[in-house]
């Protein structure tokens, strides 16, 4: 795999409780939802009211364009609602490596198990799917 191929991918993961899939422009009033909270964080902390979770997004994408990170909204599929948000990033298709983490999990979703799912969706990618040698979490 490429750099140019995995980044223009539109990467679906997902089992019977979530699904992830990559965050757009148009995921920023769903996130908006979950987005203000303190308890959320170094996000928290940081994003507390709509310019920054704008700056936020812009961020995520600004990224993803320069192959950097793979941003992945999760969605809670019983109520097709907005759970947070992971990424994919320092992804090295040379040395068969990458990292998860820059993650997020909305507070009422915290402690149920959620991010437990979504690491493992993702470790089966990238070990499954791209043969890779190594993932760190972050």
């Amino acid at each position: 795999m490429t750099p140019k191929t995995f980044f223009s991918s539109e990467l679906i993961l997902e089992d019977n409780t979530v699904l992830l899939r990559p965050l757009t422009m148009n995921d920023l009033e769903s996130i908006e939802t979950i987005g203000y909270n303190k308890v959320l964080g170094e996000f928290g902390a940081r994003v507390k009211d709509r310019n920054d979770l704008m700056d936020y997004f812009n961020f995520c994408l600004n990224a993803k364009e320069a192959k950097e990170l793979y941003p992945l909204i999760i969605i809670g599929k019983k109520n097709n609602i907005p759970i947070g948000i992971t990424m994919l990033g320092n992804i090295s298709f040379q040395h068969k490596r990458l990292q998860i983490g820059w993650s997020w999990i909305g507070e009422k979703f915290q402690g149920t198990g959620i991010n437990t799912v979504c690491k493992g969706l993702l470790l089966d990618y990238c070990f499954d799917t791209l043969d890779l040698r190594r993932v760190d979490l972050k």
